[in-house]
């Protein structure tokens, strides 16, 4: 276990926040694929509102329904999370381990971590090397 793993179980994580749809099947669940079809509406419409190239004024009348569709966005995500909750308690689980094994690998990596309480095959192997000398 890495710090890697531990950052891609946090991105993980995020992404079934905010993107729940990626990690779901369609046709598995029919009020999920609603939320999903909601979804997929939702950014068809956010990439048909891009502000650029837009006057000042312009920006700000849409400021309203940018905000009703952020809303609605949290909305989506929310209905869509019981469907992901299993995998998400399976990732928060892996993440508790890899934190576990992270704390427990600095203990042993330890400059100060006292050589008697190394296992004592690992003291063997060690210590037979300048013994065979």
């Amino acid at each position: 276990m890495s710090e890697a793993d531990r950052t891609e179980l946090h991105r993980l994580l995020r992404d079934l926040a905010f993107n729940p749809q990626r990690h779901l099947q369609r046709g598995v669940h029919p009020e999920a694929d609603r939320w999903i079809a909601e979804k997929e509406r939702l950014i068809a419409e956010q990439h048909a509102a891009r502000t650029s190239g837009l006057s000042r004024s312009q920006r700000r009348q849409r400021r309203q329904a940018n905000a009703e569709r952020y809303r609605k966005f949290q909305q989506v995500n929310a209905c869509l999370a019981p469907f992901v909750a299993d995998r998400r308690r399976e990732i928060e689980q892996k993440l508790a381990d890899v934190d576990r094994q992270l704390r427990a690998n600095a203990i042993l990596q330890d400059r100060e971590y006292s050589f008697c309480l190394y296992p004592a095959e690992k003291l063997r192997a060690f210590v037979s090397v300048f013994l065979d000398q």
